[in-house]
This record gives C-alpha cells, sequence and structure tokens, in this order.
C-alpha cells in the first residue's frame, strides 16, 4: 500500500502523445485572475469575478544518444503560430517500480503555446533540453494512459547521455580555431493573446495569440583559444583606420548538431560582443567566449 506521497520517480510527461524520457524537474504554476469591483459610497465590494486561470508548465529534461529533441520539428514561422500542443502530466503510486505498471492518475494539459525553449551543455555537465509551455486549459484526467508511458524499469545500456563529445559538428563562421566547451542557446516567443469583444470569460483554447517580434534568440559559446592569426579581426580593427570596421563580422548562420538526434540552427544572427579570459601565470587556458543575438531564425532539424 502506497502512502500516498508523490516522488520524482512516480511522474510522467507525454508531449502530444510522445513520452518524454530524461525528465529531471517538472513545474506547473496556475495563475487564477481574480478581479474586484468597489461599491461607490461603500466600504464593501460590489462583486468579485474571476477569468480564466492561465497555467505555465516548465520541464527539463537529460538528453541521450537516442532520444529525439522534444522541440517540434518545424519552420520558425509554423512555430510561432502553433498553439494547441497538449501535455499530459501521469502521477502513479510510489510503490510501482515505474509509473506505467500501475494506474496513474493524469492532468492534462490543452492548447498549449511554447514560451521558451533553451539548450545548455558544458565542459563537465550534460545536455540539458528545458522548455516553457503556457495555456489556459488544466482538467484532471483527460489522458489516455493505456500503455503511452509502458517504459522498461531498466533502460538498456544502448544509449550514452550527451556530453560534449557527442557534438558531431558545429558551423559558428566568426568563431577562430579552438576546442568547444560551452553552449548556451536560449528562444523566448513572448507570446500574447488577443481578448475577445463581448465575451465575459477568455476561451480557455486563446486561439487568437500572437509572439513579441523579433523573436531573439541568444547564442554563448565558449572555446579554449589556440594560436589563429584571424584573432584580431574579432578584436580590433584591422585597418587601422579610426571609423573603419574591417574585421567586424556581419549577419551569419549557426548551427550545432548532435550524434543521431538532429542539428539547432540560428539563422540571422549578429556577433554581439566577445570576451578574452584566462592565461594567467598559473598555466589557466585562455578562453574566448562569443556572444550571438539571432533573428527569427530559431528551429530544429531531428526533432520528434
Amino acid at each position: 500500500m502506497g502512502n500516498k506521497r508523490v516522488f520524482y520517480a512516480c511522474q510522467g510527461l507525454a508531449l502530444n502523445s510522445a513520452p518524454l524520457a530524461g525528465v529531471q524537474t517538472l513545474s506547473v504554476n496556475t495563475n487564477n485572475q481574480t478581479y474586484f469591483v468597489d461599491e461607490f459610497g461603500s466600504y464593501d465590494i460590489h462583486e468579485i469575478y474571476s477569468d480564466t486561470p492561465a497555467v505555465s508548465i516548465s520541464f527539463d529534461r537529460i538528453m541521450n544518444t537516442d532520444m529525439p529533441f522534444a522541440y517540434p520539428e518545424m519552420s520558425f514561422q509554423d512555430a510561432i503560430k502553433k498553439h494547441d500542443h497538449e501535455l499530459c502530466l501521469f502521477i502513479g503510486d510510489d510503490t510501482e517500480e515505474f509509473v506505467g505498471s500501475g494506474n496513474p492518475l493524469t492532468v492534462s494539459f490543452k492548447y498549449l503555446s511554447i514560451e521558451s525553449v533553451s539548450y545548455n551543455l558544458d565542459i563537465d555537465g550534460n545536455f540539458n533540453e528545458s522548455i516553457e509551455l503556457i495555456g489556459y486549459h488544466k482538467e484532471y484526467g483527460g489522458c489516455d494512459s493505456s500503455g503511452i508511458l509502458s517504459l522498461p524499469k531498466v533502460k538498456e545500456n544502448t544509449q550514452s547521455v550527451y556530453k560534449r563529445q557527442y557534438i558531431s559538428s558545429w558551423s559558428v563562421p566568426s568563431m577562430g580555431s579552438g576546442e568547444l566547451i560551452n553552449l548556451t542557446i536560449d528562444t523566448r516567443f513572448g507570446i500574447n493573446t488577443v481578448q475577445e469583444f463581448a465575451a465575459p470569460h477568455n476561451r480557455f483554447e486563446k486561439k487568437y495569440r500572437y509572439p513579441t517580434l523579433p523573436i531573439v534568440t541568444t547564442v554563448s559559446a565558449t572555446t579554449i583559444y589556440q594560436k589563429d592569426p584571424d584573432i584580431d579581426g574579432l578584436f580590433f580593427y584591422t585597418s587601422g583606420e579610426q571609423c573603419a570596421t574591417t574585421g567586424i563580422t556581419t549577419k551569419e548562420n549557426l548551427s550545432f548538431t548532435l550524434c543521431n538526434s538532429g542539428t539547432i540552427y540560428c539563422d540571422n544572427c549578429i556577433l554581439k560582443d566577445t570576451s578574452y579570459t584566462g592565461g594567467g601565470t598559473g598555466g589557466d587556458n585562455v578562453t574566448i567566449t562569443y556572444n550571438y543575438e539571432c533573428y527569427n531564425g530559431f528551429y530544429i532539424s531531428g526533432s520528434q
């Protein structure tokens, strides 16, 4: 008999009917939007009313070499118009060995928009995918739990957690030669909702949504510096003229490919700043960090 406590091992997620493996953290925040009307000439409140609750769901997962991205494979133009994602939360008994082995409770979230997505990888860590979704529909039940999370208790040792060596290739034209040791990619869509006239309460579908343009993706990549004759072009004006911008990078496209999973593309990028650190008398390495801003050009190939 379970003691009804909820442990992380007794929760599972499915996004658009596909189970999500490697989930490490999950948070659900519900904002019950309430309003009140004062009564003129009185201390009393005339009326209190509520609107459709706004729900924000965020999760973080560690990816392995057999795992597709949770972020859907679609063009940038399609991503900002898609507001019908569906997420299912499964909560099982703490005495079960895995969620799919029992009869889990379910909570469904429908008509979701992707608010943000980020990826992070450093030299000593794992490759993390973090996604935040927003919507206005939360329902107890509503998910088909028959077999959707019947995942094995122990995964076969045929996959490896993504580490730095599993980035099979990367293309950052303005970067000099060096060993990539840290990568962070973050995109926010800034989804807004158009309110409907003559509707006393907002419809939970929230069909009329739009992003805040431009969609800005920030990319930060750090390398261990190796001697490169082109390095001066990134830090100094090479022509020596007072107003020259020779060597300053212009718009470029970046990409990062992971073994077996796909490629992250960040187009229309501008190098915003660089940082050269290290190389002290103690023998530490020199690292160079390149920070980019990319506009309306984030997409992934090879995702689910």
